[in-house]
C-alpha cells in the first residue's frame, strides 16, 4: 500500500521544476517507486560514533508522532533535542529529562509530524553511546542506535519490516507547502523554532 504522506509534501509536477531532464527523469522514476512503509538497515562499521547500526523508516503520516513518542520513551532519562528549519543549521538544546522533552514536544505534535521545512530528533550521546531518532523534512524516521532488538520491537509493533529496497520520498523531486495553507491554526515553522530555543536552550 502506497505510503500515506502528510497534504504539505508531494512528488513535484513536471511544470513545478526546471525543464532538466535528469530532473524529469526522477520525477517519472518516483511514479514506480517503492514508497510504502518499511525500513533500511545498516551496520556501523565506523569508529568514529559509537552506534551499532543505523535504519531509515517510512511510516504511515497518521502514525509518525506515536511512532517517534515510543522511541522517546524508550531512551535512557536525559536527552536533548536537535531542530532546525531545513534550510538552516541545526541547534542542539541542553539535556533534561525526557518526559519533561515530550510535554514540550507535544505542543507542536501535528508541526513537528506535518512541517516539511522543519527537522526535529532527539538524542542521547556519550562516549560509548550513540541514540538519535531524527524526522527528516520528508516525515520519515532516520535512527542510530545500540540495541536493535529494541528496536524491532518497536517497529514490530507499528508493522514496519525490512525492506532492502525501499524508496524515501525526498529521493525524488519534492513540492513542500506550507502547513498554513491546510491547517491555518497551526505555528508557523520560524516561532516553533524560536519558542523550542526559550524552553530548551535556558
Amino acid at each position: 500500500m502506497q505510503l500515506e504522506l502528510p497534504v504539505t509534501l508531494r512528488t513535484s509536477y513536471p511544470n513545478e521544476v526546471p525543464q532538466d531532464q535528469d530532473i524529469l527523469d526522477r520525477i517519472n522514476l518516483s511514479r514506480n517507486a517503492n514508497l510504502v512503509e518499511g525500513f533500511t538497515y545498516r551496520d556501523n562499521h565506523s569508529e568514529e560514533f559509537p552506534h551499532k547500526f543505523s535504519c531509515e523508516i517510512n511510516i504511515n503520516n497518521s502514525n509518525l508522532w506515536t511512532f517517534f513518542k515510543a522511541f522517546l520513551l524508550s531512551f535512557p532519562e536525559e536527552i536533548a533535542v536537535i531542530y532546525h528549519h531545513c534550510d538552516d543549521e541545526p541547534t542542539y538544546s541542553l539535556y533534561k529529562d525526557k518526559f519533561e522533552i515530550l510535554n514540550i514536544l507535544s505542543v507542536f505534535e501535528i508541526e513537528i509530524v506535518k512541517d516539511g521545512f522543519l527537522e526535529l530528533g532527539i538524542i542521547h550521546n556519550t562516549e560509548d553511546y550513540l541514540e538519535e531518532v531524527f524526522i527528516k523534512k520528508g516525515k520519515y524516521i532516520q535512527y542510530w542506535g545500540m540495541d536493535f532488538e529494541k528496536f524491532k520491537n518497536i517497529a514490530d509493533s507499528f508493522s514496519i519490516h525490512q525492506i532492502d529496497d525501499l524508496n524515501f520520498i525526498d529521493e525524488y523531486p519534492v513540492t513542500t507547502e506550507p502547513l498554513q495553507i491546510y491547517m491555518p491554526e497551526t505555528t508557523v515553522t520560524s516561532e516553533v523554532i524560536k519558542i523550542l530555543d526559550k524552553q530548551l536552550l535556558e
